[in-house]
């Protein structure tokens, strides 16, 4: 009788510890499978962030750069014909008013 219990007592033993292995694996498995789904969940976030931020900056630093560059640009055409014209409009009435007097 007693051969007979400790049978039944380790045969319990065994399915537990079969059914404890199969759940540890099965915990281990959800939990790897949660970090993977983070790890790109996240990289894919962080990729995106810092796309649109580096897109916008990127946009903002040009558009200061360009419109720097054409108010200068624009400010030194300006400037060479205003002295330009302005130059050839006193040229002329000078010669004018000395041929006239």
């Amino acid at each position: 009788m007693a051969i007979h219990t400790n049978l039944q007592q380790t045969c319990c033993t065994t399915d537990m510890m079969y059914k404890l292995i199969k759940l540890q694996t099965k915990l281990q498995i959800n939990v790897l499978t949660n970090l993977q789904t983070n790890l790109q969940t996240n990289l894919q976030t962080n990729l995106q962030t810092n796309l649109q931020t580096t897109i916008q900056t990127n946009l903002q630093t040009n558009l200061q750069t360009n419109l720097q560059t054409n108010l200068q640009t624009n400010l030194q055409t300006n400037l060479q014909t205003n002295l330009q014209t302005n130059l050839q409009t006193n040229l002329q009435t000078n010669l004018q008013t000395n041929l006239q007097t």
